[in-house]
């Protein structure tokens, strides 16, 4: 496991470093690029429109961080609509709880 100074700091914040994904495509261009890192804070909490969650697409069978544009309820618990800030449309599908790993909290750009 590499050491990173600001280690105590994600300690509080519950994140561990397998909590940094690579981040492949241009959905969210220009907020995430194609090659950053995102650091994700697992949670299954209700997001907020605006969040950027980390969440498990069953059409793409691929993990995806999409901004929130809207969140509501479908009778089992809460489901949120998103999109790609790239995209003119929302997602097909909203994201349920069970799907939801997380919310974006920092993109790291290497050059």
């Amino acid at each position: 496991t590499p050491v990173l100074p600001c280690a105590p700091l994600l300690q509080q914040l519950n994140i561990n470093v397998g909590d940094l994904f690579p981040a492949r495509g241009f959905s969210m261009q220009p907020t995430i690029n194609d090659g950053d890192s995102i650091l994700i804070r697992r949670s299954k909490d209700k997001p907020s429109v605006g969040q950027i969650i980390f969440y498990y697409d069953w059409l793409s069978k691929s993990y995806v961080a999409h901004r929130v544009v809207e969140v509501g309820e479908n009778g089992r618990g809460w489901v949120a609509w998103t999109k790609g800030d790239n995209k003119a449309e929302w997602d097909f599908l909203p994201v349920r709880a069970e799907e939801m790993w997380g919310v974006v909290l920092w993109r790291v750009t290497i050059w």
